[in-house]
């Protein structure tokens, strides 16, 4: 069976990946705690630029919002890489990172590390997103093959 990361970043069709969008929508009016999360996570896995371990380990320092040219730098077992963003993650990870800030200094918490964080502030693992996108996957109607 193929992981849920590999499922959705092979040849989903526009309606599957629409269904998935309307799907962590839908997840995120359920657990709004979450809600961001699940579209960031969807947005990278679309993405096809990055392995779910590299996705995992990104920092908030890695990243390069710049409206000119947005860039994340990647971390991978040899060198590291530069990976253009599109502008529709650029714009979503700039206001996930402003969010999370803004979260953790109203709870008087230490500032974010990483990009993907669960509500605690612990790094998500690659299981975990495995298992947050093979439930978006089930509840869409996706078969994960």
């Amino acid at each position: 069976m193929a992981s849920s990361w590999d499922k959705i970043r092979g040849p989903l069709s526009t309606r599957e990946t629409s269904a998935l969008r309307d799907v962590a929508v839908a997840k995120g009016l359920v657990d709004p705690a979450n809600a961001r999360l699940y579209t960031v996570i969807l947005a990278f896995a679309t993405h096809h630029s990055f392995q779910l371990n590299e996705v995992c380990a990104l920092r908030i320092e890695d990243l390069n919002l710049s409206k000119k040219r947005s860039s994340v730098r990647v971390h991978g077992r040899k060198e590291g890489r530069e990976v253009t963003l599109a502008r529709e993650l650029r714009d979503l990870l700039s206001e996930h990172i402003a969010l999370l800030k803004e979260e953790r200094k109203r709870r008087s918490e230490r500032p974010p590390e990483r990009i993907l964080e669960s509500a605690s502030g612990a790094p998500l693992s690659p299981r975990d997103i495995e298992r947050i996108l093979g439930e978006l996957l089930r509840i869409a109607g996706i078969p994960n093959i």
